[in-house]
């Protein structure tokens, strides 16, 4: 018996810093969403890449764990930029 893949989520809201490093530096990325929770984001490649895309409306697309320190947790399989920041 295969092992049952999880559900992908489109989650949508704007992207802000969840972490920083004890010189400012951003050190973790996450999602304020439209349904008033805030996602962090884990990417499977370098989250450095969209720290040009901050306060701006994106569109993220993975796999939701609810379990890590009950924060949630978003396994980003895509996330696109859908609007500028006002």
């Amino acid at each position: 018996m295969e092992p049952q893949e999880q559900a992908l989520a489109i989650i949508r809201g704007l992207l802000i810093p969840m972490s920083w490093s004890k010189n400012g530096n951003i050190t973790a990325l996450g999602i304020a969403a439209s349904d008033e929770q805030d996602y962090l984001l884990e990417f499977p490649g370098d989250s450095r890449d969209y720290l040009p895309h901050l306060r701006k409306k994106v569109e993220v697309k993975g796999v939701i764990d609810k379990q890590t320190k009950g924060k949630n947790i978003l396994q980003v399989k895509q996330i696109k930029v859908i609007s500028r920041s006002k």
